[in-house]
């Protein structure tokens, strides 16, 4: 069976077809780049590079089209009514029902088997309209090369020619430099982009639920490029999106990939774009009855959410509220789960921050337009008073631009319709505050501004700051104080409920504030070795926040000798709680105006330290770390004004309103501040200021505290900024020991972290010269007391050691500092040959402290009470044939000369009472006392060793001078325990610590007879 057609009007025919079809693709291309331009993803320039390019094509599509016709023209076939004939086997002979088609697999290809037979229709004359005809035989080459079930053999060229692409596709090549284009910009919809790249017809190769699926994004996705991939995984979805990474990117949404596969060749078509903002949400609201889908999407995300503790209730339910088409559809619910959350927490954040540190954030240089925008999206997601720092920070934005797009026109198209309205209601909000205030001058209203938007100020305080403002329009002298004044309480982080929010979340989960607790503690000692006890009041004071999230903050002295740690422990505070520090130093101070600033009406006067700490750290729950308190002085030697002060500073019930004298009938809140204090003596504190706080001792290091810092952190950080690699060098632990306890006397580390450094920076010389041990170079340099030596030289210890041999009248006593050392102090007591005034007296040399000279007086009377309770018995062993009475006042006839050795170093105190009263027994019986014995202790007149202090470091220093025995009262036996525990290698065979309770106990240790 045959069929004749003319082929030249078929060629015409395909021709126009296709002229018509690529240029309605440069229409829509066209229009799909001013769609990009409006929607603000392409600039100005690529607008005009896109479009200048749509212009050439459309211009070479004309001119192709041209040349066709008039080659056509004026061809040899101008005979119209010259009829090809065409065998219908020839066209016809492709069985549908061919295995090696695949096509039985595609139902909806089965269904339209018929289509494929249709050219029998046309050759059977049931179409008589010409036009038709060509219509539909076009058709039917284009779904045969769309399906891949072209002849593989065609009977003679005619038919062969109908079905090449330039016969039926003239235009190809135009075609596809147009779809080389739109690999750039994308599509105006998803199904347009398929109907150019497979065909009209491309609907036949899905399914009702593919299809349905496809417009639904067409509704709210804008393309921005595509591409075919031919590496499609036979396992995956028809349809699936994929987001993409653009963490480098300006852009305000996530980049995605629609992902559709091709059932018929498993070819990928990959659509690149953003959804579009669902402004007023239309979608979300009608979702329940029109898009299942998108419905149980939405409730799946916001059950997940809800077991979500750790996120406060009501930002959760505003969240979903404004939540965007982006974060529904691309994210897993966990992925959503983790980015609420993490808003949650910058929202935290933005809350307890004051507008100056806000907007120092918004406008820093390093700052993005996507943070620009999500801080403005949290602010309005918040109360009024967030929505109005929302809409200040929105108008900074209008005069900045990216390339050249408004910044403002990029973060306000991105937000929700509500949001957009909030925006709107902030600006209306503030103008109507500005019309209640009389005309300002250009450079008031931005302060005025700031006022009116801080959320926190207190009412009270914004009028004066606001009368403050007015003042600053008349030229005057007053207007630095005055821009100083309003400036501060702009900045000044004022308390308000959302500042606990974060603790008022831990308190509703446990489980968190568990773990939040545990990773405190995992910082704390992270950050700063040992001090277990301080430590442990740290956590508790945190407890005591997510028990009570509202309470107030603490005062809290650390006390200890220097260079402990005490500063690190109070930054490693801060740094573990995520709160800011700031420091103040008292050394040397005496000014209170230091602390609570100057009367405003002095000229030049400034607030105090504490307001300007205030202000610098931005938020209300922070750390104020007072450093050498015991350094203060008194002003005029009456009155320590610091002191004072500080009393009303840290009464809890007085610093809700601290007054700063710069800021006139001003209160400050200072209730949810921290302050923590630093001392070394604590008996020069005021002892109504220490009553105010909790005293936490910082205890010294032991040797086994200072092997573990100098080898994990002294050493590394040394080698580090000295420039040495990691294994360049080494020391062993008898090294490092050697250098403790050899060349360094101290609690802390300094001294041995300067040792270290000085070796290291002598064997860096040694290495950059090739000299020394570096002259024959080794990987690993092992360091030696050898080398230490050479390059330190013998210690020199100032370390006092006992006296040779036993003596009469010499005892040793004990004593510590407040810096940490310890050591001992030979008491020598010694008959007084002055023969001044004739009377029997104390001589007393040694630059002895007004406690110390009296508890020898105490002392004396005590060892002569103790003489005469056992003399009968003594005096038979010392061989005195008189009285006790007679015997002092024959030998003993002006008295005695006490001496304390160091004559330039000042003592004072009253530990040296057991000791001054075993030196008199001593001196008066004339029986030596043993050398290698050390004692401390307080005496009373009943003969009783109480208690002391500082014991560690008597100890560390007894031991160092040779001691090897030590005795201590029984008052102090919980420290000796604790000592024990904490330093076991102090007490061992080689030093002895005995506990006396009475004198007698004293003189059968030291007394030789």
């Amino acid at each position: 069976m045959t069929v004749e057609i003319s082929l030249k009007k078929f060629k015409i025919y395909s021709l126009q077809k296709e002229y018509n079809e690529i240029s309605s693709f440069v229409i829509e291309g066209q229009n799909h780049v001013l769609l990009l331009y409006n929607s603000l993803i392409i600039d100005t320039s690529q607008k005009n590079n896109y479009l200048g390019k749509f212009f050439e094509l459309a211009k070479e599509l004309n001119s192709a089209y041209n040349n066709y016709i008039i080659q056509e023209c004026n061809s040899e076939e101008e005979d119209s009514d010259k009829f090809e004939k065409i065998e219908l086997d020839t066209v016809s002979n492709v069985d549908i029902n061919d295995e090696n088609l695949d096509i039985n697999e595609n139902d909806e290809l089965n269904k339209n088997k018929e289509e494929y037979t249709l050219l029998s229709c046309i050759i059977n004359n049931n179409i008589e309209d010409e036009e038709k005809l060509y219509e539909k035989l076009h058709k039917f080459i284009l779904k045969s090369k769309m399906i891949e079930i072209i002849p593989k053999n065609f009977k003679n060229p005619t038919e062969e020619m109908m079905f090449s692409d330039n016969f039926c596709f003239p235009l190809l090549n135009i075609k596809k430099k147009v779809l080389e284009l739109n690999k750039n910009i994308g599509f105006k919809s998803l199904n347009q982009g398929l109907a150019k790249i497979i065909g009209n017809d491309y609907q036949e190769l899905f399914d009702k639920e593919n299809i349905k699926e496809i417009e639904f994004y067409d509704d709210i996705f804008i393309q921005t490029s595509y591409k075919i991939s031919t590496s499609a995984s036979k396992n995956s979805s028809i349809i699936s999106l994929v987001k993409k990474d653009n963490k480098n990117s300006d852009s305000l949404e996530y980049l995605v990939n629609i992902e559709i596969k091709i059932p018929n060749n498993n070819n990928l078509i990959i659509f690149t774009g953003y959804f579009q903002n669902d402004n007023i949400g239309v979608h979300l609201k009608t979702s329940q009855i029109s898009n299942k889908y998108l419905y149980l999407l939405k409730k799946k995300k916001q059950d997940k959410l809800n077991e979500n503790n750790s996120i406060n209730k009501r930002f959760k339910k505003n969240f979903m509220k404004h939540i965007s088409l982006t974060e529904l559809l691309v994210f897993t619910e966990d992925e959503f789960c983790e980015i609420v959350e993490d808003y949650y927490n910058k929202y935290t954040d933005l809350s307890n921050k004051s507008f100056m540190n806000i907007m120092k954030e918004f406008i820093g240089k390093n700052n993005t337009i996507k943070n620009m925008f999500e801080i403005i999206r949290l602010l309005l997601l918040g109360t009024e008073e967030n929505e109005n720092v929302a809409g200040l920070l929105y108008g900074l934005t209008k005069e900045k631009k990216l390339g050249s797009f408004l910044i403002s026109d990029l973060i306000y198209n991105n937000l929700n319709y509500a949001c957009q309205l909030k925006i709107k209601r902030a600006n209306i909000n503030l103008k109507e505050e500005f019309e209640k205030i009389k005309s300002l001058s250009i450079e008031d209203v931005d302060l005025k501004k700031q006022v009116l938007a801080l959320r926190k100020m207190p009412d009270v305080i914004k009028s004066l700051a606001l009368e403050k403002v007015e003042e600053m329009k008349s030229s005057n002298n007053e207007y630095y104080k005055q821009m100083t004044f309003v400036k501060c309480l702009i900045k000044y982080p004022w308390a308000c409920p959302e500042d606990d929010l974060y603790y008022k979340d831990l308190k509703e989960d446990l489980n968190r504030a568990s773990k939040y607790i545990l990773d405190v503690e995992t910082k704390l000692n992270a950050l700063s070795y040992g001090h277990k006890e301080a430590k442990k009041s740290l956590l508790q004071l945190i407890g005591k926040w997510i028990s009570n999230p509202t309470s107030s903050g603490s005062s809290i002295a650390l006390v200890g000798p220097p260079g402990v740690g005490k500063t690190l422990l109070a930054k490693s505070v801060s740094s573990a709680l995520g709160v800011p520090f700031a420091q103040i130093t008292l050394g040397g101070q005496n000014d209170g105006e230091l602390l609570h600033g100057h009367g405003y009406t002095y000229s030049g006067s400034q607030p105090g330290m504490i307001i300007r700490k205030m202000i610098e750290t931005g938020q209300s729950r922070c750390i104020i770390y007072f450093d050498e308190l015991d350094k203060a002085c008194s002003k005029h030697g009456v009155t320590n004004e610091i002191t004072s002060i500080l009393i009303h500073l840290t009464d809890p019930n007085m610093n809700k309103s601290f007054q700063d004298r710069f800021f006139q009938g001003i209160d400050f809140p200072l209730d949810k501040v921290i302050m923590i204090f630093s001392y070394n003596d604590s008996s020069l504190i005021d002892p109504i200021l220490i009553d105010r706080f909790k005293e936490i001792e910082v205890k010294p290091y032991n040797v086994t505290d200072k092997l573990e810092i100098v080898r994990n952190y002294i050493i590394p950080e040394l080698m580090n900024n000295i420039g040495f690699n990691k294994d360049s060098i080494s020391l062993s632990n008898n090294v490092i020991e050697n250098l403790i306890e050899k060349y360094t006397n101290e609690a802390g580390v300094r001294g041995i972290k300067r040792m270290i450094e000085s070796i290291l920076l002598k064997l860096n010389l040694d290495k950059i010269c090739s000299r020394g041990v570096f002259k024959n170079s080794k990987k690993t340099i092992d360091i030696n007391n050898k080398i230490i030596q050479e390059i330190l030289s013998k210690p020199n210890s100032d370390n006092t050691m006992i006296h040779s041999n036993p003596e009469i009248g010499i005892v040793n006593g004990l004593y510590a500092t407040s810096i940490g050392t310890g050591g001992i102090v030979p008491i020598q007591i010694f008959r007084n040959y002055s023969v001044s005034g004739a009377k029997f007296n104390f001589k007393l040399t040694g630059k002895l402290g007004k406690v110390m000279k009296e508890s020898i007086h105490c002392s004396y009377t005590a060892a002569v009470d103790y003489i005469k309770q056992n003399f009968e018995e003594l005096k038979k062993k010392v061989n005195i044939s008189c009285s006790l009475d007679d015997h002092i006042s024959n030998n003993f006839q002006f008295g005695f000369h006490v001496h304390a050795p160091s004559t330039s170093t000042p003592k004072d105190g009253p530990s040296a009472g057991g000791a001054f009263s075993v030196a008199f027994i001593s001196r008066i019986l004339n029986v030596p006392l043993r050398n290698d014995v050390a004692l401390t202790g307080e005496i009373d007149l009943l003969g009783k060793i109480t208690k002391i202090g500082g014991l560690n470091y008597k100890l560390i220093g007894a031991k160092k001078a040779g001691v090897i025995k030590a005795l201590v009262p029984l008052e102090n036996k919980e420290d000796v325990d604790d000592i024990k525990k904490n330093n076991p290698n102090l007490i061992n065979k080689d030093f002895e610590v005995v506990i006396v309770d009475t004198i007698d106990d004293i003189v059968k240790h030291l007394l030789m007879v």
